[in-house]
């Protein structure tokens, strides 16, 4: 179910963010069990326009404001990626000192490449002036490392589209077996550069967004067998 909303301030406010379903699989759970459906439909789980945005968190995905105790990590930390992290789960955060943003969560269990060639996700009426910024970051399994088989694009407006890519995730090899942010390998233990099969990469959306945008059209592509697309989150800056 699809969750809109518009606050300011800080507070402490913890809730889920239906994250379960893809941090919970691992590339040696990829394949369903007899019975089960190979798909799970990819779908918007959570939209809000706030001041704070995305980050990686240990064990689920909560919006945060102040810790609630001494014990609890704080926003700060959680910002840069908490303790512990693996690089498979997100948080948001509230914080009234960041830029206003739009951030947008989307989770399922669908393999671009197999059945269907592609997968589009569509956001609209989104008043992004232009020079924002802004990152996507995506959670995925049994990606092959130098394949060339995989694209991750973005449409603004119906400009040309911008392949997402990086120093570590070529733009024809995004789903590369990596867990980077910006093309930096993220703070982990234990952290192997090639994951086997995992990837929880974070792209700039920067470039995409000179122009602005009301409309943003993420296309993900790629040729048989694919891979398993778990989770994409996407943050963009509406105004400071």
């Amino acid at each position: 179910m699809r969750k809109s909303m518009d606050r300011t301030g800080r507070g402490v406010v913890c809730a889920p963010a239906s994250l379960a379903l893809s941090a919970a699989l691992t590339p040696a759970a990829a394949a369903p069990a007899p019975g089960e459906s190979a798909r799970i439909p990819f779908g918007e789980r959570f939209h809000v326009t706030r001041h704070g945005g995305i980050a990686r968190a240990a064990n689920s995905a909560i919006t945060c404001g102040r810790s609630a105790s001494r014990a609890a990590a704080s926003c700060a930390a959680a910002r840069h990626g908490g303790a512990g992290t693996n690089g498979r789960y997100r948080m948001t955060y509230l914080d009234v000192d960041e830029p206003l943003r739009r951030l947008a969560l989307w989770d399922g269990f669908e393999r671009p490449g197999r059945a269907r060639r592609a997968l589009s996700l569509r956001m609209q009426e989104l008043r992004i002036p232009a020079h924002s910024h802004g990152r996507v970051g995506v959670v995925a399994y049994d990606g092959d490392r130098g394949t060339g088989k995989e694209q991750l694009l973005v449409r603004a407006d119906g400009r040309h589209p911008y392949a997402l890519r990086d120093g570590t995730n070529p733009s024809r090899d995004v789903m590369n077996s990596t867990i980077t942010e910006f093309g930096r390998d993220s703070v982990r233990k234990p952290a192997y550069r090639n994951t086997l099969g995992l990837d929880s990469d974070v792209f700039d959306l920067s470039p995409a967004l000179r122009s602005g945008a009301d409309r943003l059209n993420f296309r993900f592509t790629a040729r048989d067998p694919g891979y398993l697309l778990g989770a994409f989150f996407v943050q963009a800056d509406t105004r400071r």
